[in-house]
């Protein structure tokens, strides 16, 4: 997650959190929404990075932008939160 000081959030995050996703260049409107899951009571401050699931409602066009090596937004609204780096492909 960006820190704080670079656009990011404010406070931490927890399982259950829903942003959006958005695998197109920074002009891109085509989102996905996908909710984060980390190990039991785990929380994730501004700033950080850790391994998470997330879990994809399915969508037009999500099975072809989620690739092995993928790199994709994490959003707010227009505002970047977050950027996933890598990707190890679907279960």
């Amino acid at each position: 997650m960006l820190a704080s000081d670079q656009g990011g959030r404010r406070t931490g995050i927890r399982s259950g959190y829903r942003p959006n996703h958005n695998f197109g260049g920074t002009d891109g409107r085509t989102f996905y929404i996908g909710q984060v899951e980390f190990a039991s009571g785990e929380l994730l401050n501004p700033g950080e990075s850790r391994e998470a699931l997330i879990d994809f409602l399915r969508g037009p066009g999500l099975v072809e932008a989620l690739r092995p090596g993928a790199t994709w937004r994490i959003q707010e609204g227009p505002q970047a939160r977050g950027y996933r780096i890598r990707h190890r492909g679907s279960r």
